[in-house]
């Protein structure tokens, strides 16, 4: 995956993650956070069926608000469990698995219990490569690209507004 995205308005990925949770706030980003981890969710179901589905869009929105948590995280080094890639409906089930990990353990965070965000992000880390190797990765650039553009939009146009 990418690092860096040199953005039209200069900005890049760090710049724009580090915006996105001095703005919007820790707690607003992890309820965001699960929210995209269950839209990717829906969008591998519907792919396994399948369905239309859009695992593509998806996936930039998570890459987005992981590379966001682990920014919260102070950028630590983030390495966990890594498998072999099982393809199929058994390793997209197990990519879910993963993703359900990870939204668990924010909401736990999100409620002040014990968690272990970090090793949720390992997880999901690990399955994003997963779903790079298995859908169309140009396309997961063309949509992150849009999206941090757009998201650098927003929050530059809710500094102005304050």
């Amino acid at each position: 995956m990418k690092n860096e995205y040199k953005l039209r308005n200069g900005y890049n990925m760090d710049g724009v993650c580090k915006l996105a949770i001095y703005t919007y706030g820790v707690k607003h980003q992890h309820i965001k956070a699960i929210e995209e981890l269950g839209e990717l969710v829906q969008a591998i179901e519907k792919s396994i069926v399948g369905g239309d589905h859009n695992v593509e869009e998806e996936t930039a929105d998570v890459e987005i608000m992981i590379h966001q948590l682990k920014t919260f995280f102070n950028g630590e080094r983030f390495t966990g469990p890594k498998r072999e890639t099982i393809h199929g409906v058994k390793g997209m089930l197990l990519i879910i698995k993963d993703l359900s990990y990870l939204i668990t353990e924010l909401s736990r965070a999100y409620n002040g219990y014990d968690h272990n965000v970090i090793l949720g992000i390992c997880k999901v880390d690990e399955a994003l490569l997963h779903i790079r190797e298995i859908y169309y990765v140009e396309l997961i650039e063309k949509y992150k690209v849009a999206k941090l553009e757009r998201l650098c939009k927003n929050i530059l146009k809710c500094h102005r507004s304050r």
